[in-house]
């Protein structure tokens, strides 16, 4: 696949396609779903949204990039960020990924879109939604 059909797959996201199994294979390698199905059988609906983000969401990533993701977790889970957080890191210890995660409440997030955050805005820009 090149640069430019990848970008059409990641634009068709963006506007709620669903992905095919092609698509999924090409833009969501096994560790990336792995995290999404840990997270789910670990820590069920602690995760609201998984966002991919960044470079590898651009599909402008080179080969030293590292993998962003963001979790937005409903307020339960506050306590749990970090134990979200760790099973990323632990299964990506296994894989060639290396991931950068940060975690947010649901109000957390919505209070940087409220205050006008530039990071907040560039990863609601970029962002592909994982779960």
């Amino acid at each position: 696949m090149n640069d430019d059909q990848r970008q059409e797959i990641i634009r068709r996201l963006k506007q709620g396609e669903e992905p095919s199994t092609e698509w999924a294979r090409i833009l969501f390698p096994p560790e990336k779903r792995e995290y999404c199905k840990a997270l789910d059988e670990q820590y069920p609906g602690a995760v609201q949204r998984l966002l991919i983000y960044g470079s590898k969401a651009r599909g402008d990533a080179g080969p030293e990039s590292d993998l962003d993701v963001l979790l937005i977790v409903n307020g339960k889970a506050a306590r749990q960020k970090r134990q979200l957080r760790w099973v990323g890191y632990m299964l990506a210890a296994a894989s060639s990924a290396v991931p950068s995660i940060l975690a947010y409440t649901e109000d957390e997030w919505a209070s940087r879109e409220r205050s006008g955050s530039a990071f907040q805005r560039a990863v609601e820009h970029d962002a592909v939604q994982m779960l």
